[in-house]
């Protein structure tokens, strides 16, 4: 008598007699039992390579959506904010132009300058503030506007 392990439980022996001649199909059927086994456990390890390579990919898909995610609410908060401009644009919804009125002029020095804002000359001679008093000590500086601004003339 012959004892041969089944493959599948890999515990459980199966008992074949023996008639003296031996039985070759019976072989030959345990042989492809052994390779389907075997084919089995294969696909089993592509199976579940692939799973793995699917979780990672859709772990990469999740990151890429969470940063596009953060992107997009970064240009909602660009768009939604208040800012002061030397132009309109297109892309922002709030800005508002920085515009010279009467006597004021602006300078832009181009992007990564500065802008100036100043009173023209001639502005700033009607406006100026007129002293009143001749002595040292405090006087009221007053201008056209009706303001009054308390100094020490020394």
């Amino acid at each position: 008598m012959s004892r041969l392990v089944d493959p599948l439980s890999h515990n459980t022996p199966i008992v074949v007699k023996e008639t003296g001649a031996p039985n070759f199909y019976f072989l030959r059927q345990w042989q492809n039992l052994i390779a389907l086994v075997a084919d089995i456990a294969a696909a089993l390890a592509a199976a579940a390579a692939a799973q793995t390579t699917a979780d990672a990919a859709a772990a990469a898909a999740a990151a890429a959506q969470a940063d596009a995610d953060a992107a997009q609410a970064n240009v909602d908060l660009v768009e939604a904010a208040q800012f002061v401009t030397m132009a309109t644009n297109a892309t922002l919804t709030n800005e508002r132009v920085l515009t010279a009125g009467d006597g004021i002029d602006i300078t832009d020095g181009g992007a990564g300058g500065a802008v100036t804002i100043s009173v023209e000359d001639d502005v700033a001679a009607i406006y100026a503030p007129k002293v009143t008093g001749e002595t040292p000590g405090p006087v009221a500086i007053a201008n056209p506007l009706g303001e009054f601004i308390m100094c020490r003339i020394s």
